[in-house]
């Protein structure tokens, strides 16, 4: 995998089929496993695309991401929060 930064990676694996649940939704995602990425979960374009995720900002600063379950046709509303 090619960073930001333009240094490269190679992978530890590939997880197939890991459920991800996100409130009462499960997500089947294929994983790419790295050993020092300087994050715990990197959501992608299949992941987006997958779920036709929109994106909602406000003027008081507040943030939501708004997912369709592919199974279920259930809507999700999940607040966004940044971490400093």
């Amino acid at each position: 995998m090619e960073s930001v930064n333009a240094s490269k990676e190679m992978t530890l694996g590939l997880l197939q089929d890991l459920p991800i649940r996100i409130r009462s939704s499960v997500f089947y995602l294929q994983v790419q496993v790295f050993e020092n990425a300087p994050y715990e979960m990197l959501l992608g374009r299949p992941f987006l695309m997958l779920t036709q995720a929109q994106t909602y900002h406000y003027s008081n600063g507040d943030s939501h991401i708004m997912l369709l379950d592919p199974n279920t046709k259930e809507t999700l509303i999940i607040p966004m929060m940044i971490q400093v």
